[in-house]
């Protein structure tokens, strides 16, 4: 069964308040989404996006990690 997510969150939205969302499709590669404004500034999600990322790193291995690793995107 293909789960398409586009479709399944806009089902999930119509009765939220985000007025945007952002879904990235590991599999494919793909970026699905409705950006309600224009201007994005694609730094600052990338940013936000490493951030959660560090942080689900840190809970994954309960805080047990060297400091000094560094964590970028490729």
């Amino acid at each position: 069964m293909t789960l398409n997510l586009s479709e399944y969150y806009k089902d999930y939205l119509k009765n939220s308040k985000a007025t945007s969302f952002i879904i990235y499709n590991n599999a494919d590669k793909t970026i699905t989404g409705n950006i309600n404004d224009i201007k994005v500034n694609i730094r600052s999600v990338a940013k936000t996006i490493m951030t959660l990322t560090a942080f689900k790193l840190m809970e994954d291995t309960s805080f047990d990690i060297n400091l000094d690793t560094k964590i970028y995107p490729y």
